[in-house]
């Protein structure tokens, strides 16, 4: 017999030539395991972008019909009792007020803060604040709140609204006596003040403890997310007159 042209592999050759191979192996299931790991990102990202496009053309589809049913609503509503509705800044043209006879034009309204009856360390704090005359909606909602007839005033942010209704209110609770609660004769809540939002409500309890100061009456800020403990006590025992 002629002698073989390979000599037999070593144990030690065979077990480095399977860890090659299954090292080789390995890397490939590791490509293959990537490609599709990138691959299913990507699926995933053009899915997302698709929802997006989809949720941001519905967003715009409902406004324009929210935008179209309050034209409607308005055009109706001027059909059926003539006053029309108003427009984001809360006026209206002169020819469209005097369309509107159950809309009712103060008779008095206030040009100066001398005007006013408030006291005079409320009228110095809003020359101090920096105010030189009643904004439009101060001017024709002062004399009506101070009257205690009741107002409905509409206007655009940074009008002067929040004074508009507070120092009328301190007005009227000046010149009466303080009430006291059943328990413990201490001062109880005299004046509520509704708001739709906690930033809303922060920001009148800030001017509502400047201007109240003022008369020695003090105010308690009250809203969710806090602990009601704190809250509770400052209604239950009356506030400063600096404010809680």
């Amino acid at each position: 017999h002629e002698p073989s042209s390979s000599a037999p592999m070593s144990e030690d050759a065979v077990e480095k030539k399977n860890k090659v191979s299954a090292t080789d192996a390995a890397k490939k299931a590791a490509r293959k395991a990537a490609r599709k790991e990138a691959r299913k990102a990507e699926r995933k990202a053009e899915r997302k972008a698709e929802r997006k496009a989809e949720e941001r053309k519905a967003e715009h589809t409902s406004q324009q019909s929210l935008a179209r049913k309050a034209k409607q609503d308005a055009a109706r509503e001027v059909e059926t009792s003539g006053v029309p509705a108003h427009d984001s800044s809360g006026k209206m043209s002169p020819a469209e007020t005097s369309a509107a006879p159950n809309i009712a034009t103060p008779s008095v309204t206030f040009s100066t803060f001398e005007q006013t009856p408030f006291a005079t360390a409320v009228r110095v704090a809003l020359t101090d604040a920096g105010f030189s005359e009643p904004t439009p909606i101060q001017a024709q909602a002062w004399p009506v709140a101070i009257s205690g007839k009741d107002l409905i005033a509409v206007a655009k942010t940074g009008s002067g609204k929040t004074l508009a209704f507070l120092l009328p209110i301190f007005h009227q609770l000046s010149l009466k006596k303080r009430a006291c609660s059943a328990a413990g004769g201490l001062p109880a809540p005299r004046g509520l003040v509704l708001s739709p939002t906690r930033e809303l409500a922060s920001q009148i309890h800030v001017e509502a403890v400047h201007f109240g100061a003022e008369l020695g009456i003090g105010s308690a800020i009250v809203y969710g997310g806090t602990p009601l403990q704190p809250q509770r006590k400052a209604l239950s025992s009356g506030f400063s007159a600096r404010g809680v």
